[in-house]
């Protein structure tokens, strides 16, 4: 991953990868749930693509997380 991304951009890319893993959803199946390819779910877990925050809120919503988590890890990091 790169190091020019803050540290809390770094923990809600974990957070949401971990999600995903934890509900059993390749990577595949998100992207599909997304209208997307699979290269663009590996792209944002790896930190290669960076997302926009419509782009965490469409994520979060496929996988049935709270934008309010996402709050609750950024707050947590500063």
């Amino acid at each position: 991953m790169k190091t020019i991304y803050r540290k809390e951009y770094v923990s809600i890319l974990l957070f949401l990868k971990s999600a995903r893993i934890k509900k059993k959803l390749p990577q595949e199946e998100l992207a599909s749930l997304l209208g997307k390819d699979q290269t663009y779910v590996s792209k944002y877990e790896s930190g290669i693509r960076r997302l926009d925050v419509v782009e965490v809120f469409d994520i979060c919503k496929a996988l049935g997380i709270n934008m309010t988590d996402i709050i609750s890890i950024m707050e947590s990091e500063i």
